[in-house]
């Protein structure tokens, strides 16, 4: 499902790249500068790569941005 994820978001003409699933790195060797709207280059990285989470550049490359929360592990949920 990720590698389909990966597709149509190349299809749309953003570039991705593979991120690791529990670090978020890029698994590439210059990361979002090796990012790529190629099918066959994002086949071949989740080929290696099967459990990687989808990495998008953003800002000017992309018009897009994102937020990203990370609720803490400590964090009482019903204080906060």
């Amino acid at each position: 499902p990720v590698l389909e994820a990966a597709l149509a978001y190349a299809a749309r003409g953003w570039a991705v790249f593979p991120c690791h699933p529990g670090t978020k790195a890029p698994l590439t060797k210059r990361g979002l500068k090796d990012a790529s709207a190629d099918p066959a280059a994002i086949r071949l990285w989740w080929a290696s790569h099967p459990d990687a989470m989808i990495g998008l550049p953003l800002g000017g490359a992309t018009g897009l941005f994102a937020l990203d929360f990370d609720p803490r592990e400590e964090a009482d949920p019903e204080t906060g």
